[in-house]
């Protein structure tokens, strides 16, 4: 195993692979980015230190969830595996990014734009930094990582709002239809990692093996995440939104 780590072409951002009995002591401790999460909770405290308890607690699980995707030890199993690198993703964009703007941190005027375009540029993210040459580029080059995770959260944020805090009953019509875009494509890239018959990402045919994974087998599960939980979770949201549509719809009719 450890042969195989001195055989790395380069060293991720997240650092070098932890063995499984290892994995707890591998925490991300970066300055810059430990000073970003303190100004972020700094930031929050002043912005809604007189907002509702509800909105103080979304923005609290936010903070708390990216920091599990990129402090903890799951940012050194995404070194290791790719399906770690999708459960990550995830949790950013289907979990953190929500609750952020369920805390309404962000004024609306801070995020504009047409739905259908707000979500069409999350999908164009979702794709990209799941593709094989986009994602070895963001293993190799810290600053292209940092790339990846901004340009996803950051389009997850805003095609989020406009799901979540809509202008109107309009605006609320076209993000169901961009989430359920984003839910079908979504599903359909998963499934292209899964059925794929040859492993795509080449790094990870090195160190999948240290978890008692081959690349092709690490790439399949990776789909499974994306495909089953990740297309299921906007599916869902989509359905919701839905009936929230008929049955204001409704209310209005019989007013």
């Amino acid at each position: 195993m450890y042969d195989r780590l001195a055989n790395l072409p380069y060293i991720p951002y997240c650092g070098v692979p932890s063995l499984p009995g290892e994995l707890w002591l591998a925490w991300n401790l970066d300055p810059k980015l430990l000073f970003a999460f303190a100004a972020a909770a700094i930031f929050g405290y002043l912005r809604l230190r007189s907002a509702s308890r509800q909105r103080q607690w979304c923005y609290a699980g936010a903070w708390l969830l990216l920091f599990l995707a990129l402090v903890s030890p799951l940012c050194n199993l995404t070194s290791a595996l790719f399906s770690a690198r999708v459960a990550q993703h995830l949790v950013m964009i289907q979990l953190a990014a929500p609750l952020l703007v369920l805390s309404g941190v962000f004024r609306r005027r801070w995020l504009p734009g047409n739905p259908i375009l707000l979500w069409g540029a999350h999908g164009v993210c979702i794709w990209l930094w799941h593709l094989p040459i986009p994602y070895e580029m963001a293993l190799r080059y810290e600053s292209v990582l940092w790339l990846m995770h901004l340009s996803l959260f950051g389009t997850a944020v805003a095609a989020w709002r406009s799901l979540l805090q809509p202008a109107s009953g309009h605006e609320q019509g076209q993000a169901f239809v961009g989430a359920l875009a984003t839910s079908i494509h979504m599903g359909l890239l998963g499934a292209v990692l899964t059925f794929a018959s040859v492993a795509l990402f080449d790094y990870h045919v090195l160190t999948a093996p240290l978890w008692g994974l081959t690349g092709l087998e690490d790439q399949q599960l990776a789909g499974l995440i994306m495909w089953v939980i990740g297309g299921a979770i906007y599916l869902s949201v989509s359905v919701a939104t839905a009936a929230h549509l008929l049955w204001q719809t409704a209310e209005t009719t019989e007013q």
